[in-house]
């Protein structure tokens, strides 16, 4: 396999179970309504800590559920579905379509730093989460004990600047933070 730029490559998931006998296998998304495997020719399937992955032609993709399932070129069987189960699964950006004015990926978030509308810094992006009402940008707060859930909404997020990876967040007075997890 060509050696891949890692900052080429995108995650969007983990491969779960072995779906049938066939090789499929379910993809649980880090974003559930992602649409970045049926617009993609290719995967890199990696093990988990940035090692090295392996490229596989997607045969196949279809929602299952809460799921997507893919076939993949090379893997025919569920024993070897089976093999690539809890690995990462990552696109090339340059695969991606364009976000449209104010949607962001949410790699692109992450890392960026956050600050409240007077300067203070208030810490780090270290996800984004997908709960049925609103997505949650999490925050990991200066010293790195706390986090903070901050909903992105209007009036909360009062601006996004990809180019500097800075948000600057109005965060209203009561919102809780919380330990480690």
């Amino acid at each position: 396999m060509a050696e891949q730029d890692p900052a080429e490559l995108v995650p969007v998931g983990v491969v779960g179970r072995a779906h049938g006998l066939r090789g499929e296998m379910c993809i649980h998304l880090h974003d559930p309504t992602s649409h970045a495997l049926f617009d993609v020719g290719a995967i890199v399937v990696a093990p988990a800590g940035g090692a090295a992955g392996e490229r596989y032609a997607l045969a196949a993709a279809r929602h299952q559920s809460t799921w997507v399932v893919i076939r993949l070129e090379g893997v025919a069987t569920r024993e070897q579905a089976e093999e690539l189960r809890g690995k990462t699964v990552m696109v090339e950006r340059s695969e991606l379509a364009e976000p449209r004015e104010d949607e962001y990926y949410d790699y692109d978030l992450v890392g960026m730093s956050v600050t409240a509308p007077d300067g203070e810094a208030l810490g780090t992006v270290v996800a984004v989460e997908h709960p049925p009402a609103n997505d949650v940008l999490v925050v990991e707060l200066a010293g790195g004990a706390l986090y903070l859930d901050v909903p992105m909404v209007e009036g909360i997020v009062v601006s996004i600047a990809l180019e500097r990876r800075a948000i600057t967040v109005d965060v209203p007075p009561g919102l809780p933070t919380r330990a480690r997890r």
